[in-house]
């Protein structure tokens, strides 16, 4: 009988015999020993009896295949990973005791290029061909595990993560472009373009203007790298732009070219004369050929838009056709016969100023010629031509030079200054005094041309003019500009010492020294031998000094100073916010070497042993987000041939299977851990309690 009182299932008793015969088919895995009474019975009177123990050990036989721990596993290491290095574990089971030392693993398909090795006991993969590796961004391989009899299969797809091991490099140092001026916004200006020789998400880039003065005129598409306008430009408002465009990977690594821009011309402008209308006297005695007027227009275009010449209206008088001529290209007006054979004394008509543009565009004045006899004598200047020096500070009411003509006669002056619809900054006096009226400012307009009139009160006929040139001085009134407040840019901390990080560029409206500048990196720590950053005084390039590392500091504030040269000299101050992006640098470590835990034998599956502890000083784990091989991936790769225990992703080692004390008292577990690039392990030593 059993020891509970009932008979065995698996045994019958000849009773006379006494021999012991299996009654049906025995399973070691279901009850490895069968252990049962036996009673002797004689037949005298009174009967007598006595018992015995039977202990019946069921000895295994290969009839349970092998399990794979799972039926299909992923898992993720770094293209760059040399010959042996750790890739994963992959494990099964054998029911059958006999077998757990005989499981024997092999990769059946999906390893032609023979990158991969596994250890035909172990199950650990390991990568076997470096070069091969990276050619395929997935290698999914067919692993077997068979017992010298069954066999077992699972699917292992082997994702490799790229290494962000180059910067974005542009075709060109210098991108030249061009648009029309008045093109329409969203007119597309050019397409830049950079690669990245990495592969995966390391190989894409995207585009960024350095700085946001950019932003105020273009914009650029961050995938393709297409610039197109975001306003209407004006060339004679300005001609040319030049900006830093970066392209950065995901990693945080840059590459940087120079965008210039030139505004092409179109004939949006008419020449202008710098007087509303010209007026001279001829002397009776002036003789054939000689020039009596000039006059003069500007055409802000540029080129043959640019180009002026004149002639005579078309409403010109053929009497004036033939007492003058004008030079197309200088403007200058001269008598084609002697001016005392001209039948008139007065000559009124207009000249046209037309430029070369498609379509032309003109402009008409009028002129008086007056012809008098000699011994009339009209206002004199002293010279045609009065060339003035003040300086932008100059304060208004302040006297600035005389032009006083000679005149037997009281005389009135006027000043214009033509092609400007607002009044001129200078006033003359009845005496020809020139004096400033308003603030002149250098870094609006360079030169003033000005025409003063002198007018004799008797004979206002009799009126003459000379040109009045100021030019206007700078001084260092204006601070250099920074194109932006502030500049934000993200550096990986594996960029190489030397490598740029961002250009600063700041403006001076100031002309000649007063407008050169000079940046200068404000101290970073008087501590520092060798800071982490240079700045270039003339370019305004900050470079690399040494690799940044995430870990030690991951954001950085830098205050960039121009200078300008002028006396006083002049200042003003950017910031550049650095943010360092982490990159998979140090290896997982173990907080200890080894771990001592205890379970009783009769703890049921999924209870907790030991919780592992691991250190990673990656900030972010090293991987990109969504990506594989983020975070910490543990296997138990030694010490657990009976999958008595399993480790779960955050390190916790539990209970897989139903223990026995009197089987097996102590495990030593052997412990992997991976960051899809670096390996670190462990041991972790476990006692069995015993129960009763």
């Amino acid at each position: 009988m059993g020891l509970n009182g009932t008979l065995p299932k698996n045994f019958y008793m000849e009773g006379d015999s006494g021999i012991l015969i299996l009654k049906q088919g025995l399973d070691r895995e279901t009850a490895p020993v069968h252990h049962f009474l036996v009673q002797a019975i004689d037949k005298g009177t009174p009967p007598l009896s006595s018992t015995a123990h039977i202990l019946v050990t069921v000895l295994d036989m290969n009839d349970n295949p092998p399990v794979f721990e799972q039926q299909a596993q992923r898992c993720v290491v770094t293209e760059d990973a040399s010959r042996g290095h750790f890739v994963t574990l992959v494990s099964a089971s054998d029911e059958d005791i006999s077998d757990v030392n005989k499981l024997t693993y092999s990769v059946v398909d999906g390893n032609e290029l023979q990158v991969f090795a596994i250890n035909s006991a172990s199950g650990i993969v390991t990568v076997w061909n470096s070069q091969k590796l990276r050619e395929n961004n997935q290698h999914i391989l067919n692993v077997s595990v068979s017992d010298g009899v069954f066999t077992a299969y699972t699917r292992l797809v082997v994702s490799i993560t790229p290494v962000n091991a180059h910067s974005p490099t542009f075709k060109v140092a210098q991108y030249d472009a061009h648009i029309q001026e008045n093109s329409a916004v969203k007119t597309t200006v050019a397409q830049v373009s950079a690669r990245d020789v990495d592969s995966g998400r390391y190989g894409d880039v995207t585009y960024h203007f350095i700085g946001d003065d950019a932003q105020k005129f273009f914009r650029i598409n961050e995938n393709t790298g297409d610039v197109w306008t975001s306003e209407v430009f004006d060339r004679e408002e300005r001609a040319e732009y030049a900006f830093t465009v970066m392209a950065m990977d995901i990693g945080g690594r840059t590459g940087f070219t120079t965008l210039h821009i030139t505004v092409n011309d179109v004939n949006d402008n008419k020449p202008v004369f710098m007087q509303t209308n010209y007026k001279a006297i001829i002397r009776s005695n002036t003789t054939s050929g000689s020039v009596v007027l000039k006059v003069f227009a500007v055409d802000a275009d540029k080129g043959e838009n640019g180009t002026v010449s004149y002639n005579f209206h078309s409403s010109a008088l053929p009497d004036t056709m033939d007492a003058f001529s004008i030079n197309s290209r200088t403007g200058e007006i001269s008598l084609k016969r002697n001016a005392h054979d001209l039948g008139s004394s007065v000559f009124e008509f207009f000249i046209e100023s037309r430029d070369e543009g498609r379509p032309s565009l003109h402009s008409n004045v009028a002129v008086l010629l007056r012809i008098v006899d000699v011994d009339v004598r009209p206002p004199e200047f002293l010279s045609q031509i009065y060339t003035l020096t003040v300086a932008e500070d100059t304060p208004p009411g302040t006297r600035i030079g005389s032009v006083g003509a000679r005149y037997d006669g009281e005389l009135e002056y006027s000043v214009e200054w033509g092609g400007h619809e607002t009044s001129p900054p200078v006033s003359v006096s009845s005496q020809g005094t020139l004096t400033l009226t308003s603030l002149l400012d250098h870094e609006d307009i360079h030169r003033l041309s000005l025409i003063v009139t002198a007018l004799p009160t008797d004979k206002p006929e009799l009126a003459s003019s000379t040109n009045v040139v100021i030019e206007v001085q700078d001084v260092n009134d204006e601070s250099p500009a920074f194109e932006s407040e502030k500049y934000y840019v993200s550096v990986a901390e594996n960029t190489p010492s030397g490598s740029n990080v961002v250009k600063v560029f700041a403006h001076d409206r100031d002309a000649g020294s007063n407008s050169e500048i000079r940046y200068i990196l404000e101290e970073q720590s008087p501590l520092v031998e060798e800071p982490l950053f240079t700045l270039d005084p003339y370019s305004g390039w900050l470079s690399l000094n040494q690799e940044l590392d995430a870990e030690t500091k991951s954001k950085y504030d830098l205050k960039v100073l121009a200078k300008d040269n002028g006396t006083p000299q002049r200042s003003s101050t950017t910031s550049i916010i650095i943010e360092v992006i982490d990159y998979n640098d140090n290896a997982p470590q173990f907080v200890k070497e080894k771990y001592h835990a205890s379970v009783r034998e009769n703890a049921l599956p999924g209870t907790v042993v030991v919780q592992l502890e691991v250190l990673d000083y990656d900030l972010g784990g090293g991987a990109l987000d969504g990506e594989m091989g983020q975070g910490i991936i543990y296997y138990l790769t030694a010490g657990n041939a009976l999958q008595h225990f399993h480790v779960r992703g955050g390190g916790q080692i539990y209970v897989a299977k139903a223990l026995d004390w009197e089987s097996v008292d102590n495990y030593a577990l052997e412990v992997t851990a991976t960051d899809g690039v670096f390996v670190a392990k462990s041991w972790v030593f476990i006692q069995v309690l015993d129960v009763n």
